[in-house]
Formats: C-alpha cells, structure tokens, sequence
C-alpha cells in the first residue's frame, strides 16, 4: 500500500509540472493582467494545494487502516490467549474424543468386514455347496452323515454363516463353530442308536408297532432308515471284540466324534483352497463417506456437552479472520500460524472431521475453506502423508487428499 501512494503522489507531481509548462508555453486565452511569473505562481499554488489534500487523505486513510489493524490484533490475540485457555481445560475431553473416535472406527472396521463376508458367502453358495458335496461322508460302519442336506437347509442360520466365515477366513473366536456341533443331531442319534441297539433291534425284528412309533418319534427317523443303521451298526458290532454294549457304544461315540473332526477338517481345507486367491479383495475393508458419517456422528454427539465450547470458539476465530482478510492483508497467513501453533495434531484432526463429516460443523467446513489452516499445498505428500501429522493420525486413507481440497477451496 505504501508504495502504491508513493506512485501516486510521484504521478501527480509529472503530471502538475507537465500541466504547467503546457499552460504556460500556450498563448493566454483569457484577458486577465499579470506577469508570466505571476501566473506560474498561481498555477502552482493550487496544485500544491489540491496535492497537499490529496496527500492528507491518502494519510488519513493510512492512519485509520493502522489503527483498525491495531485494533484487529488486539482482538485476535485476545481470542487466541481465550482457545488456549479452553484446550487446556478441555485437554482430557478432547484426548477421549480422539480415544472414542478411533475405537469406533475399529468397531466399525469389523462392522464391514463382517459385512464384506456375509455378502460373499451368500453370493457363492452353489460353489460352496458343490464343495461340501465333494467331501466323503460314510463312515467306516456305513452310516452316512447327511452334511450336504444340513447345509441346503440351514444355509441362512447365524450358526451355519459363523461356522463357514470361520472355515473360510481362518477366523476364530473363544467358542468357534465346529462341524460337531452343527451336526450334534447325527451324534446324538448314533449315541441313542448303539445304546439301544440290542433292544431298537429286537422291536424292528418282532414288528412292534408302537414302541416302534415311539423309538421313530424319539430318535426322529422314519423306520426304514432306522432299521437300514441298525442292520450296519450290527455288522460292525459282530466284528468288534467288544462283547459289552457299553463299552461297544463309547467307542463308537469317539469314533464318531473323531470322524466328523476329520470330515471338518477336510471341508475346511477344500474351502479355504477353494477361495484362497478371492480372499484378499474381501478383507478389504472400503468406506463410503456415509460410513465415516456413522462413526463420526456417533462419537461427536456424544462429546458435544464437553467439547462443543472448542469446536464453536475455533469457529468463531477462523470467520474472525476471514472477515477482517481485505484489511489485514498479508498478516492473514501469520494468524493462520498463530492459531494453528496452539493446536496439537489429535485436535487438528478432530477439527477436520468435524468441519467434513458433521452437520453442526457444516459452517466451519465453509470458513475453512477460505484458509490455509491445513497447511499449505507443499505441505500434502502423496500415500495420505502430511508434515502436520505424524502416521496413524489420521483415520483413512484418503482423508489427506480431502484435506488438500478443502485448503484449495474445494469439495
């Protein structure tokens, strides 16, 4: 601005001296008396004297523009003793804000990634199906596990969804799904059936009727099926050495379990080797911005009674400065710095998302965009670093790219 006068007042002064020799080198159109001298002495005096007003209030204006900077600074110094009084007081609120909203992310994290697998699943059934078929299922006396027709029918129940995620993905919790208990009901029905077998085969034999009806209720079989497992359980016990029916039974109930661990162990094999290569695409976890609106709604609307003070007071400060931007002028830039100083990167963060993902911190995203609170173009690298924050920071990958549009005032 001060050279700007200073071209002025050079201007005026060539353009006053240029005017006067041209007037004065002229013959006099008018029929006044008076020497030349006299008259380059009057054409001299008013335009001194319109200069001499003219560099009064280019000096008026220049007080004035000094004393409302003055008065700017006053102000924004005030503001900024005031936000670094509130984060001291809001440190331990802003730290569980940042605590809340990185243990939400994770939650959300399995969230999709659970979700990722349902939809997977789902959409393969027949390849899993086809799988399944292609595990042997007799077992050494005959008996054959119905694995196949399980599965078909029960497919959509949570237990079948969690056993097949944890055969496919390797995932396992403290009580994980096996193919034991998913098929409890064949274990059971082996177990009843060499139990009873001497007696169940006596009633089939001699053709009684309601005691067969009620061995066909209890062990949920129809009697051809019935009388087809006994006849194989019988072959097998006429080749066991074991002569008592108790100590025939409990070997057969290790042996059965040890059989449908072995089935389980085959299937999970043949899934895994099945889907290994796809695998990798749908651990991947991708975020919509209405997924990060879900976290960052739900963590920052529980903090607001303790930290809404912060996010509105920054606010105020960042539109302070945008107002009084055309009179300040270059020390835009220095309040930016002053402000951001007192920030640590946690908190910076939190001002991003909030100023990005919420609908309160809507008109924030606005005065933001107006600033370089964010640093500078030169301060975005690619592979989301920045140099304000450290790695880990910040809670996606694209949240730096973000954060360079909105410095460059975009969306």
């Amino acid at each position: 601005m001060k050279n700007k006068n200073k071209l002025i007042v050079s201007l005026y002064i060539l353009v006053s001296t240029i005017f006067i020799l041209i007037v004065m080198s002229k013959k006099r159109f008018y029929s006044f008396g008076g020497s030349e001298d006299a008259w380059l002495g009057y054409w001299a005096t008013v335009i001194g004297f319109i200069g001499a007003l003219y560099i009064l209030s280019i000096q008026l204006k220049t007080e004035d523009k000094k004393n409302q900077i003055q008065n700017i600074d006053h102000t924004f110094f005030n503001l900024l003793e005031m936000i670094v009084n509130v984060l001291e007081k809001k440190e331990e609120d802003l730290a569980s804000l940042y605590k809340d909203l990185k243990e939400t992310k994770v939650e959300k994290d399995v969230e999709l990634l659970e979700n990722n697998r349902r939809v997977f699943i789902e959409e393969n059934s027949e390849r899993i199906i086809t799988v399944i078929e292609s595990v042997p299922t007799k077992n050494d006396y005959g008996i054959e596990l119905d694995l196949v027709g399980k599965f078909k029918s029960n497919f959509h129940s949570s237990v079948y969804q969690d056993y097949l995620t944890q055969a496919i993905f390797q995932e396992s919790n403290q009580h994980p799904v096996t193919l034991v208990g998913l098929t409890c009901g064949f274990t059971q029905y082996i177990s009843s059936l060499a139990l009873n077998h001497d007696h169940y085969y006596k009633m089939i034999t001699e053709e009684k009727g309601e005691e067969i009806k009620s061995m066909e209720a209890n062990l949920k079989k129809d009697r051809k099926e019935i009388e087809c497992d006994l006849k194989k359980l019988d072959q097998y016990f006429k080749l066991s050495d074991e002569s008592d029916t108790g100590n025939r039974m409990d070997k057969i109930i290790v042996y059965n379990s040890d059989y449908i661990h072995s089935i389980d162990l085959k299937l999970t094999n043949l899934l895994i080797n099945e889907f290994k290569n796809e695998l990798p695409n749908v651990e991947l976890i991708k975020y919509t911005d209405d997924d990060k609106k879900d976290v960052i709604d739900k963590v920052f609307k529980q903090s607001f009674s303790k930290t809404g003070h912060f996010f509105r007071l920054f606010y105020r400060i960042i539109k302070y400065i945008n107002m009084n931007e055309s009179t300040i002028d270059d020390k835009t830039n220095d309040y930016i710095g002053f402000l951001r100083a007192a920030i640590d990167e946690k908190t910076m963060a939190l001002l991003f998302y909030n100023a990005r993902y919420t609908s309160a911190g809507k008109k924030m995203d606005e005065q933001l965009r107006n600033t370089r609170f964010f640093g500078s173009n030169e301060k975005f690298h690619d592979n989301n670093k920045h140099d304000y924050f450290t790695e880990g920071t910040l809670l996606w990958d694209d949240d730096v790219n973000k954060m360079k549009l909105l410095t460059n005032n975009g969306k």
